[in-house]
């Protein structure tokens, strides 16, 4: 009996930093929010808003008609970008441009889709039904498709030139590159068994599992693959989004929004927590690095976790001419630690 209130305690204690936002929706799956402080909701069939600085805020319906499944959301070049999984769409609809309207983007090439992240003019998608990671340059005419990795997955983020994908067949959360992408992909999270959607914020990847109902974050250019519990309890987590702090989650299988302070988390012990910053990244010929304490000596390890070279470090940077193209972490040793980062060879 007490073992089983130890346990009663903590799952409530786990579950009492989420807040009800907003409930009574229809299987709530990815999430956006704009710069209007506009809350975008894919439900079942539709697309729906809410406005996030009303204190009471109300659910309203946008696009009701002709969208087939509609999962993942995105937000970029001020379009929402819709991943239509049930007709391997995707649409998008002009955030500047009055009245909405969604209009069908990519509408050939796909076979059920279930993850998107657009950069500028790229767009990386996930298509489960053909086993691939694929990369749609929009800027060509026609459209050209590349294949950038053969792995499934239930969701992608971008940082810079560099992807981050869910693997559920793995339990694993994992990189690789846009431009010039590493035949083998670097293992970011290991351990998650679910892994279903992912949030890039502040330097830190939030990691939802749908079937375990928990999230989790770490610092993906850490050296340690095993991620910090911050929420559970949930049920079917899917889309995240951060908004004035506050992570706000779909939660799916009770068909409503809830929220997390960010701000009452822990403080954990992160690696990387002191800035490494390096340019440029991708880097060519040379790759400059700085930080907030003096550089005594500079390691650099392939996606193997083979360590390529050692060198003592004198005017803050390092000659990677001679390295492959492909990620590369690099690793500072100051007198108050060390400190890692990834960067691309291009």
């Amino acid at each position: 009996m007490k073992n089983l209130l130890l346990i009663l305690f903590f799952a409530i204690q786990a579950h009492s930093q989420v807040v009800e936002v907003v409930a009574g929706l229809s299987n709530p799956y990815g999430l956006a929010v704009d710069t209007a402080s506009n809350l975008y909701i894919s439900e079942t069939n539709k697309i729906s808003f809410m406005y996030l600085n009303d204190g009471a805020p109300a659910v309203f319906d946008l696009f009701t008609n002709n969208v087939n499944n509609p999962t993942r959301l995105t937000i970029a070049n001020n379009y929402l970008y819709v991943l239509e999984t049930g007709s391997s769409e995707v649409s998008r609809f002009n955030l500047l441009v009055g009245p909405p309207q969604l209009i069908p983007y990519i509408t050939t090439g796909l076979n059920s889709p279930s993850a998107i992240a657009v950069s500028n003019n790229d767009i990386v998608v996930g298509d489960y039904g053909t086993y691939a990671i694929k990369r749609i340059n929009t800027a060509a005419t026609p459209f050209q498709v590349s294949l950038l990795d053969n792995h499934l997955t239930t969701d992608i983020v971008i940082d810079g030139g560099i992807f981050y994908f869910a693997d559920p067949f793995y339990g694993s959360v994992k990189s690789n590159t846009i431009v010039n992408p590493s035949p083998t992909s670097t293992t970011i999270v290991t351990d998650i068994p679910s892994p279903s959607s992912l949030l890039l914020h502040d330097g830190l990847l939030y990691i939802s599992d749908g079937e375990e109902g928990k999230i989790y974050r770490i610092n993906p250019n850490g050296s340690s693959t095993t991620a910090q519990l911050i929420v559970s309890g949930l049920n079917n987590p899917q889309g995240m989004v951060v908004f004035n702090n506050e992570l706000y989650i779909a939660e799916s299988g009770a068909n409503r929004i809830v929220k997390l302070n960010l701000n009452t988390l822990e403080n954990s012990p992160f690696e990387n927590v002191t800035p490494l910053t390096i340019s440029p990244n991708p880097a060519h010929n040379t790759l400059s690095i700085d930080t907030t304490d003096p550089i005594n000596e500079i390691s650099v390890y392939d996606v193997l976790g083979q360590n390529v070279f050692i060198t003592p470090i004198s005017a803050n940077s390092i000659d990677v001419s001679q390295l492959q193209n492909g990620i590369y972490i690099i690793k500072a040793y100051t007198s108050k630690g060390s400190h890692t980062q990834k960067f691309i060879k291009n």
